[in-house]
């Protein structure tokens, strides 16, 4: 694993030569922000997109799939929106979307994921969270 030092070179050895000091504290804030416990950089859009995939297969009709990154840059929160869900009880409906999570994901991986909200479509109507 990279030290911070080397992280932070590779970095600014990235960044266009007319990057202003702002550009580059910016980018730096940014990779401080999205680096996980491990001190490992997270691909944070890579990491939603493989969460949905792997809720897609499960409800490939979903209505709706979305994530988005929490404000602490830790974790990511979302909903699914599904008739799967249909006169399911809502402990029901978590048990069955983290049993698919944790069938698919590492330990740490999971931990990565603040909560996910699982809807019929007509509570999404109510709900509007689309």
């Amino acid at each position: 694993m990279d030290t911070p030092k080397k992280q932070a070179l590779q970095v600014v050895a990235q960044l266009p030569d007319d990057s202003t000091w702002e550009d580059i504290i910016g980018r730096l804030h940014h990779l401080k922000a999205t680096q996980f416990g491990t001190g490992d950089i997270v691909d944070w859009d890579g990491f939603m997109r493989r969460v949905k995939t792997v809720l897609n297969d499960e409800f490939p009709e979903a209505d709706a799939l979305k994530f988005e990154l929490e404000k602490d840059g830790r974790h990511i929160s979302g909903y699914l929106v599904s008739k799967d869900f249909n006169g399911m009880e809502d402990a029901d409906r978590q048990d069955r979307v983290w049993d698919i999570l944790e069938g698919n994901l590492s330990v740490e991986e999971q931990s990565r994921i603040l909560s996910v909200l699982a809807y019929t479509p007509s509570e999404k109507i109510i709900t509007e969270v689309a």
